[in-house]
């Protein structure tokens, strides 16, 4: 890296002005892409090095791949996927001899907790200083960590206690109006806000040394090596025959039950099965899976046990990989077998977010056994078990974020299932709200106009009485944060859904009037800005976004 510490700390400060101005009160959307497109040439120009691995390419696909779902749909699955990707990016970016997901995050992460003392860390710095600028360092080093540190545990407890939350206003506005007399829009939060930029922007750019595991995963190897003991050791030799007969029974035992298990599940569930009424569906498929997960979690303890070491090179446990190669087999029939009680619950209830999960663990699980049939048939160690299959989680992962699920769900639902679950579709994000009929929903009022709204603008108290104007009142925010936030939080997915809903005249018409009501609304909180008595906390506000 750059050892130019005036440019570094440049990075950091412009960095933290374009997260301050991408992400104040702002949503995910386009802003997305602009902090990634500073983020990632920066990296690259500071971490040449990294260039040169395939990791870090690999990463920088998905992280891109995330960015671009984003701007498309801005689903809340493809932002936990870009904050995975930066995490990893970042590992794989400072440490270019990292090869694996396993030691890039905890890298990644430990960097991240020592963010404040890497920004204070000026020890280049002062090495070609004076004296006096080495004690005014030392001072500020000094201070301002504790300060940072009171700050967090300051906002914990204004956001955990009312009471304290309420002297520590009176305290704090006479402050910030004064603040704001002076630079305009500034307020506290603003300013946690860009110290919380600050602190983003130096984990991302800046590299810890103390935070290095890449030296650790280089004593990792991908295939197990024998343990030659020239020392004579017969009891040793005794021992691995035990070993070898008790893992044979151990073995041969479990594939009889896992087999009984699978033949009730292929003849009942695969060919026979039937629906019962007041069947419990749901508790049907996650006993299957939760069976599945258990099955594989001590299947992979158990055969990481018996193949660790010289178990692999023992010339009578030819039997025991056969053995578990069966137990691997079954174990994918157990899989299949979820995958159809999965398959059955989605042909009567559609599909949910928790059924195209385990669909996506399914997947992962045939990776998993795959792999782990390579490891015995190959000798491979368990470092291989953790590299492919972290790689493959992630991978798959990102691709599935490349999907606008909540559209996916709502249309499929729509079209194949007979009962819906309209409670279900209204709690959607506002994507995919304009496939649902309102007519279709339930109201236990009884209006002409399902749009309307009463003419006192009593709206906050009117929309929890029905699924109906639950809908309304999502739909109605959703317009008005469109069309009053600016154009860093723009999506795709977001514009289409914005023209749907206002294509129809009957919703246009009241959402003119709860846009009144929502101006008349800010008019009067602005008016009141100078009185804490009658405006809501800057840290402590539900309206804040």
């Amino acid at each position: 890296m750059k050892s130019n510490n005036s440019f570094r700390y440049f990075l950091i400060f412009a960095g933290a002005g374009i997260y301050q101005w991408a992400f104040w009160h702002e949503t995910p959307g386009l802003n997305i892409s602009i902090f990634t497109a500073f983020i990632v040439p920066t990296l690259l120009f500071l971490y040449p090095e990294s260039v040169k691995k395939v990791p870090f390419w690999l990463v920088l696909t998905g992280l891109l791949s995330a960015s671009l779902a984003i701007v498309v749909h801005a689903s809340l699955f493809a932002t936990i996927m870009y904050v995975i990707s930066i995490i990893l990016f970042v590992g794989f970016a400072h440490w270019s001899q990292t090869k694996s997901p396993v030691f890039a995050i905890p890298s990644s992460i430990a960097n991240l907790v020592l963010t404040p003392y890497t920004f204070f860390a000026f020890k280049n710095y002062v090495a070609t200083n004076n004296k006096k600028s080495s004690v005014f360092l030392k001072w500020v080093k000094l201070f301002v960590l504790p300060v940072v540190i009171l700050i967090v545990f300051f906002t914990i407890f204004y956001n955990a206690s009312d009471k304290f939350a309420e002297y520590s206003d009176k305290v704090l506005f006479p402050i910030q109006d004064f603040i704001y007399n002076l630079f305009g829009n500034i307020t506290f939060a603003s300013i946690f806000f860009f110290v919380h930029g600050i602190l983003l922007i130096t984990w991302i750019l800046i590299r810890n040394k103390n935070t290095n595991l890449s030296d650790a995963e280089k004593n990792q190897t991908v295939n197990i090596t024998r343990n030659k003991v020239r020392r004579k050791r017969h009891f040793q030799f005794l021992g691995l025959k035990r070993e070898y007969l008790s893992a044979f029974i151990l073995l041969v035992l479990i594939n009889l039950l896992v087999l009984a298990a699978n033949i009730v599940d292929i003849v009942f569930i695969w060919f026979g099965f039937e629906f019962k009424e007041g069947m419990n569906l749901k508790q049907f498929v996650h006993e299957g899976t939760y069976l599945l997960i258990l099955s594989i979690l001590l299947s992979m303890g158990i055969l990481l046990y018996i193949f660790r070491k010289n178990q692999n090179f023992y010339s009578k446990g030819k039997i025991l990989k056969v053995l578990s190669f069966a137990w691997i087999f079954q174990n994918l029939i157990l899989a299949i077998s979820v995958g159809v009680r999965n398959y059955h619950y989605m042909e009567y209830y559609g599909l949910a977010y928790k059924r195209v999960g385990v669909c996506i663990f399914l997947i992962l699980v045939f990776f998993g056994l795959i792999t782990f049939f390579i490891k015995i048939m190959q000798k491979k160690s368990s470092y291989f078990l953790l590299k492919f299959n972290s790689w493959a989680m992630y991978l798959l992962l990102i691709i599935s974020s490349l999907f606008s699920w909540d559209t996916i769900i709502t249309k499929y639902n729509i079209k194949h299932c007979k009962e819906l679950d309209y409670e279900f579709l209204v709690h959607m994000s506002t994507k995919a709200l304009p496939f649902v009929d309102i007519n279709k929903l339930s109201t236990d009022l009884s209006y002409k106009n399902p749009w309307i709204i009463n003419s006192n603008y009593n709206y906050d108290y009117f929309y929890v009485f029905s699924m109906r104007n639950y809908y309304v009142k999502q739909v109605f925010n959703f317009l008005y944060d469109w069309e009053t936030d600016k154009f860093l939080s723009w999506s795709y997915y977001d514009k289409l859904a914005y023209q749907n809903f206002m294509s129809n005249p009957e919703l246009v018409k009241s959402y003119k009037i709860y846009k009144d009501y929502r101006i008349k609304k800010n008019q009067i909180e602005n008016g009141n800005k100078n009185s804490v008595q009658n405006r809501t906390p800057a840290l402590h506000s539900d309206e804040s976004r």
